[in-house]
């Protein structure tokens, strides 16, 4: 079997947007399993679940501003 791993970035926006699209999809998953197993509905959910654990594993800050720093910083 070939396996492939994928990296993507993403900026805040679009996260914003993959984490809804992928929560509101795990909703319709339970709501279509409430019936009992079937696919690929629960194959489907062990991949979101999944994705949502990692989803924030790699962020790094590309940008601030300095509103966020503490009031005594430099």
């Amino acid at each position: 079997m070939t396996t492939y791993a994928y990296r993507i970035i993403l900026n805040d926006s679009e996260l914003i947007a993959v984490q809804a699209a992928l929560e509101h999809y795990r909703k319709i998953c339970e709501s279509e399993l409430s019936a009992g197993p079937q696919a690929p509905y629960w194959a489907h959910a062990r991949a979101i679940d999944a994705v949502l654990g990692r989803l924030f594993a790699d962020a790094q800050m590309t940008s601030t501003s300095s509103f966020c720093w503490p009031k005594d910083a430099g």
